[in-house]
């Protein structure tokens, strides 16, 4: 007698089991399991899977459920969705976020998915695109597919004032700042740019530079990452300005 997964019980599949096996492999089964044990309804992790293998990352969302470093399991359904709402529509900036969390993850991290509210009662609160509680780190995240320049200013414009609050996302307090910019658009001329085009493409363009030194924290920085070999390339606030 083999002993039932909570996810095979908490849906009654008894009977079924080479049936899911053979769906998503043992180690789907293994982190629909996993989500169901963390309070997750069995049909709801059964679609976290599903979408996974769907968007052709399964292996990736099983790793990072059943690694146990995902902060917000809850929310992960609500996310694949994004994502394969966006990949329809030729975008990869949630795709790109997950990806981000899943590296992370990988190397022992605990991360979350976009934070949490702030909560004077909880040192731990706050929100960014990418929030590494191991690296104590707050990433907001933006994927340039435009073939112009000016969109690579704009992103990051943003990405910088997000950091700041400007979307009433707050990082957690005491946390590097970090705005991570993919281009990924080979016709974009900063796609294949090196550090030094790079920089003489953004000095003095952005604003709101401080929004990456919060008292408190460790000097946050801009990372870019293009189509150039030697990418990422990260910049301080200062070398901005």
């Amino acid at each position: 007698f083999k002993q039932k997964t909570a996810y095979e019980i908490g849906v009654r599949l008894v009977g079924s089991e080479m049936c899911i096996r053979d769906r998503y492999g043992p180690e789907g089964v293994r982190a629909i399991d996993n989500l169901v044990r963390r309070g997750v309804e069995a049909r709801i992790a059964e679609d976290c899977v599903r979408i996974a293998q769907n968007l052709g990352i399964q292996a990736e969302v099983a790793d990072l459920i059943n690694g146990g470093n995902l902060e917000n399991p809850a929310s992960l359904r609500n996310f694949l969705q994004k994502i394969a709402a966006e990949i329809a529509n030729g975008q990869r900036g949630a795709m790109n976020e997950l990806l981000e969390v899943v590296a992370r993850a990988r190397q022992g991290n605990r991360v979350s998915l976009g934070g949490r509210r702030i909560n004077p009662a909880d040192p731990e609160s706050g929100q960014a695109d990418v929030v590494d509680h191991t690296a104590r780190e707050a990433v907001q995240m933006k994927t340039v597919t435009s073939a112009s320049p000016d969109k690579v200013v704009s992103n990051l414009q943003a990405a910088v004032d997000q950091l700041g609050g400007s979307g009433k996302e707050i990082p957690p307090a005491g946390y590097q700042r970090t705005a991570d910019i993919r281009i990924t658009n080979p016709d974009n001329p900063l796609f294949g740019a090196d550090r030094a085009a790079l920089l003489d493409a953004l000095r003095g363009r952005i604003n709101n530079l401080g929004n990456l030194e919060p008292a408190g924290a460790p000097s946050g920085h801009v990372r870019i990452t293009n189509g150039n070999g030697g990418s990422p390339f990260t910049f301080t606030a200062d070398e901005l300005r």
